[in-house]
């Protein structure tokens, strides 16, 4: 297995891992008195979690392609 392949490897682990958390809370805070709220909350920290993944993503991919051929 290349360099590559172990980077989106570890990145779609993270990702799936970041979605079942996300359910997790999303069950957790089902039924609360100000579940608008909290549900807006956790989306927020849900796509800022993600961003900073697919930038560390794109980091260690470019670094995979140098190491590949320097």
């Amino acid at each position: 297995m290349t360099s590559r392949d172990l980077v989106v490897d570890k990145f779609t682990k993270r990702i799936d891992e970041l979605v079942d958390h996300y359910y997790e809370f999303k069950m957790a805070i089902n039924n609360k008195r100000n579940e608008a709220t909290l549900e807006n909350e956790l989306v927020t920290q849900f796509v800022l979690q993600t961003t900073v993944l697919w930038q560390s993503f794109l980091n260690d991919l470019i670094l995979a392609y140098v190491e590949m051929s320097p």
